[in-house]
């Protein structure tokens, strides 16, 4: 079993990428800006079939963007900073103002990435076995830090390989793996306890505490959810049992499969389709899907939810316990004694009008439920 002949770029495809990379290097330059490669091409540890690619280019005060865009017929992005966007050759470049100060005096965290860079490129001993943790977590949906998915980023993923040395070595450790887990490679403090009163409860909240090696009161992790987090442990500790090249292959879901899982389980699916802008975008989706969830259950068990990407199409659906929405629910209302107002009102609203326990309520009919719900999951 050799998994990374499926996740490394051959040497042909390498070669291309570092070629278009020094073309479109070569070009910002020659327009009169300081440019870095950043991301996971500086640092040699991209996977087989990646096309993105991220360049820094530096300023002290005030950049402006224009000459870039129109060299490029590049799309600026707005975020925390603006950055453009472009594709070349068949590449997708995000081409990303970093501001000279030290780490220590930054207040966006885009200006700490270059550090990051180099780091990593000073320490990274094995890049091969990061690629095969990317994949790793790829295909146990763990992989990225936005906050619609709230796993682990790539610059985690390498920090973790510095630290244990290995792929193999990682996974070994996370047998053994208890929330809440310290990882400080350069050893700015001496105990989980002091990182945590050094950094404070709202950076620490997550089940695996990073230290960046470059900004000791960051935590790399912090995004991480503690789901993501048993996700991969569970993943690494069936790996240990039972080694397969299919826990680094990612099979990619989308409508048929929910479809089909749901069938299976007797459960009623509901889901609206929509594109998104941005990843800022869903991330507002995410939250507002949870929202969404927590009212449904009001009234039914929720046995699944969740956000799915495919280019720039969104998948939204809920999964509901039970094979078909029944015809009436029970409405719960106000305990008897509440006062004349409210009372007036739940029974004003509602006929058939009960008591259960002490309480008043009502029989809803459930015609148009579902399609309330997909018109709610089009509109987030």
């Amino acid at each position: 079993m050799d998994p990374l002949r499926y996740v490394k770029p051959s040497k042909a495809e390498e070669a291309r990428m570092r070629k278009v990379c020094e073309e479109v290097l070569k070009r910002i330059s020659s327009l009169g800006y300081e440019a870095m490669l950043g991301g996971s091409v500086a640092k040699g540890t991209w996977l087989k079939g990646e096309h993105d690619v991220d360049i820094f280019i530096f300023f002290d005060e005030e950049i402006d963007l224009k000459p870039l865009q129109k060299a490029f017929k590049a799309k600026i992005v707005r975020a925390s900073r603006d950055y453009l966007h472009f594709t070349y050759k068949g590449y997708e470049f995000d081409v990303v103002p970093a501001k000279r100060v030290k780490p220590s005096k930054a207040t966006n965290s885009i200006d700490i990435s270059p550090y990051h860079v180099e780091y990593v490129k000073r320490k990274l001993r094995n890049p091969d076995d990061v690629r095969l943790l990317k994949a790793f977590m790829k295909a146990a949906h763990v992989y990225g830090a936005e906050s619609h998915i709230q796993g682990f980023s790539g610059y985690t993923c390498e920090l973790l390989i510095i630290r244990y040395g290995s792929f193999d070595k990682l996974i070994s450790a996370v047998e053994r793996w208890k929330p809440k887990v310290l990882i400080d490679i350069e050893g700015f403090y001496k105990d989980l306890n002091e990182a945590i009163k050094v950094l404070g409860e709202a950076k620490t909240n997550s089940p695996l505490i990073v230290i960046d090696p470059v900004l000791k009161t960051r935590n790399v992790a912090a995004a991480l959810s503690y789901e993501n987090y048993a996700r991969f442990q569970l993943r690494a500790r069936l790996y240990l049992r039972k080694p397969s090249l299919t826990f680094f292959k990612l099979k990619e879901i989308w409508l048929k499969d929910l479809k089909a899982a749901a069938k299976k389980r007797g459960h009623k699916l509901i889901y609206a389709i929509r594109r998104y802008k941005d990843k800022f975008e869903l991330a507002q989706f995410k939250r507002k899907l949870r929202g969404l969830k927590a009212r449904i259950e009001r009234n039914f068990v929720v046995y699944d939810y969740g956000l799915l990407t495919k280019g720039d199409r969104c998948l939204l659906y809920v999964e509901l316990a039970i094979p078909k929405l029944p015809k009436i629910i029970k409405k719960e209302g106000p305990p008897v004694w509440v006062s004349s107002e409210h009372f007036d009102k739940f029974v004003n609203k509602w006929k058939n009008v009960f008591v259960e326990g002490t309480r008043l309520y009502a029989e809803e009919k459930v015609g148009g439920y579902e399609n309330k719900i997909r018109r709610e999951l089009l509109s987030l």
